[in-house]
């Protein structure tokens, strides 16, 4: 079996959506971020951890990250604290970490290698199963309709039988809060794992569909060389940038969104495209017109310099300031009140954002009077 499932449950919303990027991803490679393979120790750890062997600050994974106090403290301990205190309230349970699941074979009748997953932690409760998915990152994730966390949950209860009338699904998320869970019945989720059935069709289809968007383009390995997404981003570009003074003169309020729907779509092409060329220049590739150059850094001391700088400067050599109220409150919570959060510039942002909407700053005027 590969190491790689085509049809990968953790891209199962991107590929959902569109169903071409399965094959537009075969032949992709997707770089290790400093976020992922941090992600990846941290699941190291978690897995030791939830078998009691100990995992100190310092440790190293097997990928070479050392794993840093915050680390386990403020990601890893909680995640498995709440697995601990799950199974210590729920009598004859048994756990599984770091699980392969297949999924593709025994529910949708795929060759085995199409599609399959590991699960971070399934638990087998008298009344339930609990599917259990940690994440690392602050990009917040929720369970309800979890298209990765309800693959994992139809693997295990096909191999299993279908013997809950409940399952739980529980994504372990501690940079954002308290864990999320979904509940469903059997049926729900057999419902919601039909939804997949058309979309695993169309992928394997000679004309796979392509649905073009910010969120599933966005960590799509094949965003920079898909020529479909190219080719969208350049016509809502010329529309967007073809004569500006006269756009914003005479667009509509409903053009208007439509071109800021697609101006996130719109930077993460140019983001890929651009990271793309960049990995080509390095590899001794030519992109005409462009070249690889060194990105600018702020200076910094030699290694060694201190000593030297002490003794030219004396107490000057140094600056103190007072520490943050993030800071402070670890150390004295009490100290909360005496801090305050400043206004932030107003921001645009869709009508999802969760943070509240700003009142206007004039009274609402008739734009066609402003720009006669």
């Amino acid at each position: 079996m590969s190491d790689h499932a085509k049809f990968s449950p953790s891209a199962a919303k991107r590929w959902r959506t569109c169903p071409a990027s399965v094959r537009e991803s075969e032949s992709s490679v997707s770089a290790d971020t400093e976020a992922s393979v941090q992600g990846t120790a941290m699941h190291w750890a978690y897995a030791l951890m939830l078998v009691d062997n100990e995992v100190r600050p310092g440790a190293k994974a097997p990928n070479g990250v050392e794993l840093t106090t915050q680390m386990l403290e403020e990601i890893v301990g909680p995640a498995v604290g709440w697995v601990k205190r799950y199974l210590h309230e729920h009598p004859g349970c048994s756990a599984a970490i770091e699980e392969r699941v297949q999924i593709g074979s025994p529910y949708f009748g795929l060759p085995e290698d199409l599609l399959w997953g590991t699960c971070d932690t399934r638990i087998m409760a008298p009344e339930e199963l609990v599917v259990v998915d940690l994440k690392t990152g602050w990009i917040d994730v929720q369970a309800e309709e979890n298209e990765q966390l309800a693959l994992y949950a139809v693997g295990l209860a096909e191999e299993l039988g279908w013997l809950w009338d409940r399952y739980r699904l529980v994504i372990l998320q501690p940079k954002q809060g308290e864990p999320k869970e979904w509940e469903v019945s059997r049926e729900e989720l057999q419902e919601f794992a039909e939804r997949f059935r058309e979309p695993i069709a169309n992928a394997l289809s000679d004309a796979p569909r392509y649905a073009p968007t910010e969120e599933g383009c966005r960590f799509c390995p094949a965003a920079a060389r898909c020529q479909r997404l190219h080719e969208e981003a350049i016509v809502l570009a010329k529309r967007e940038f073809e004569e500006p003074a006269e756009l914003v003169k005479h667009i509509s309020v409903e053009q208007m969104v439509q071109l800021l729907d697609k101006a996130d779509l719109i930077r993460g092409v140019l983001a890929a495209v651009e990271e793309h060329a960049l990995q080509l220049l390095q590899l001794g590739q030519d992109v005409p017109g462009y070249k690889a150059v060194e990105g600018k850094k702020n200076r910094v001391w030699q290694a060694g310099a201190e000593e030297k700088i002490v003794a030219a400067l004396g107490a000057k050599a140094w600056k103190k300031a007072l520490i943050t109220p993030a800071q402070a409150e670890k150390l004295d919570k009490s100290l909360a009140a005496l801090s305050e959060k400043p206004r932030g510039e107003p921001r645009l942002a869709p009508i999802t954002d969760k943070r509240p909407a700003l009142a206007p700053h004039f009274e609402a005027v008739d734009m066609g009077d402003v720009l006669a």
